[in-house]
């Protein structure tokens, strides 16, 4: 009899040391461009070894029975469906209530990364390393069992502001549309956490007939921080006394970095400036009128920005005409501009810091939304020779809308036709010179140096 009640009391005594925890923890990235990201996990730890695991059957509620049990079967989701996990973590007790703990996180979105962190009391707060730089940060705490996330609404919110905003209302009548949203609204009554709302957001807008597109999950501000000019978007590299090649990466920077390398370009007297775009996502209207007024000697009709107000309005339609020339210098100002009229149609003018030599912009398929109108102008005026491969057909003008507490909708609020009337959108610039992306800037040197 004692020693059926000493083995009972060890089961107790071991389900307690191995019974989960729940937590609710914060993803931030490091880039402050999305977060923090709520997701329950939870804690199971033994002696000097813990785990973090999300929800069981995260898979399921995202892509469904079927097509979770095949992604698990081909190794492409991780088994019973646990989205996120911390594995093969170790303690390290360094003074009373405070614990060192190291890790292997994984997730199927960016796989294997080392996480370090801290353990205080109630919380745990700690980073993702990829290599020696912090991508990630986690900090979390305990929370009760029956605490639950509700997203009761959130489809309905999305719905609703979709259809108010968006360029083209047509776009949203078809049945695809109202599949989507009745499957959301379905989905958000199990959704577990933020991650889980995301994950699926992802998966429910793939494929739209338009661009620019998405479920974002922003902090305090962090809306009206992204629309902040950002620096360091532009490197200059000397290939010789005649020929320079400028990389920019975005442009989301401020006029004043686009006009202060030009300024440099010019003290060099180069004779061949090679504009690299090839992976630039984009930007803002600040960087990108100022790029084209450095290259023209004429004003250039960039093209024309319409909104659902010149949609809904037959008697307007292909009237581009009557569109104002946009007085903004902004993407800020710009993006109002739009919310508030029918359209409006963009100028290059002219800088007095004029580059007069030869021009050539290296594209591929990740070179989008910004850069192609001004691909398309720079091409269509012969101002710059274009090498590489198509662009990336994502040219709409987008703005963000807030759904639901920190979701938020990015969402395009205008199309976008060129002078000759002509929408880039799924469709891209074509290149005059058809190169490989990796082969574009060595075919142009090489270029160069038969010319000369």
């Amino acid at each position: 009899m004692k020693l059926l009640l000493f083995l009972f009391i060890c089961t107790i005594q071991l389900k307690e040391a191995c019974a989960q925890q729940k937590w609710n923890f914060q993803i931030s990235f490091e880039n402050n461009a999305i977060g923090p990201i709520n997701t329950i996990l939870y804690l199971e730890q033994k002696q000097d070894h813990f785990t973090l695991n999300s929800a069981k059957n995260g898979d399921s509620r995202i892509y469904g029975t079927i097509w979770s049990t095949l992604g698990r079967l081909k190794g492409l989701l991780p088994k019973k469906g646990k989205l996120l996990r911390i594995d093969e973590g170790n303690v390290i007790h360094l003074s009373e209530g405070v614990d060192s703990l190291f890790g292997k996180f994984y997730t199927p979105l960016i796989g294997y990364k080392q996480f370090k962190g801290i353990r205080k009391e109630m919380s745990i707060s700690g980073s993702l390393f990829n290599g020696n730089k912090s991508i990630i940060s986690l900090k979390g705490h305990p929370v009760e069992n029956d605490f639950d996330f509700n997203y009761i609404g959130l489809s309905a919110r999305i719905n609703d502001t979709t259809k108010k905003y968006i360029y083209n209302p047509e776009l949203l009548k078809d049945k695809q549309w109202k599949k989507r949203i009745i499957k959301m609204q379905r989905f958000e009554k199990k959704a577990v956490d933020d991650l889980e709302v995301l994950l699926y957001a992802m998966r429910a807008f793939q494929n739209l007939p338009f661009s620019h597109y998405g479920l974002q999950i922003l902090g305090k501000n962090q809306a009206e921080q992204l629309l902040l000019a950002s620096s360091n978007n532009v490197i200059c590299k000397e290939i010789d006394s005649n020929t320079v090649v400028m990389e920019v990466k975005s442009f989301g920077g401020e006029k004043d970095e686009m006009d202060g390398v030009f300024t440099e370009i010019l003290k060099h007297g180069y004779k061949n400036l090679i504009v690299d775009l090839r992976n630039n996502s984009g930007g803002g209207v600040d960087a990108g009128l100022a790029f084209g007024n450095h290259l023209t000697d004429k004003d250039i009709n960039v093209g024309y920005f319409v909104t659902n107000k010149w949609v809904s309005n037959p008697s307007q339609q292909k009237n581009f005409e009557s569109f104002s020339v946009s007085t903004s210098i902004t993407t800020t100002g710009f993006i109002a501009e739009l919310k508030q009229s029918e359209g409006r149609k963009l100028l290059c003018k002219p800088s007095a810091d004029l580059f007069r030599g030869n021009v050539y912009l290296l594209i591929n398929n990740k070179t989008a939304s910004t850069c192609e109108p001004i691909v398309y102008a720079l091409k269509t005026n012969k101002i710059a020779t274009v090498i590489g491969e198509n662009t990336a057909g994502a040219m709409l003008s987008a703005a963000l809308f807030n759904v639901k507490d920190n979701f938020w909708i990015y969402m395009p609020i205008a199309d976008y036709y060129t002078p000759d009337k002509t929408r880039l959108d799924q469709v891209g610039v074509s290149p005059d010179l058809v190169v490989p992306s990796d082969q574009a800037l060595d075919y142009v040197l090489k270029m160069i140096e038969e010319k000369e």
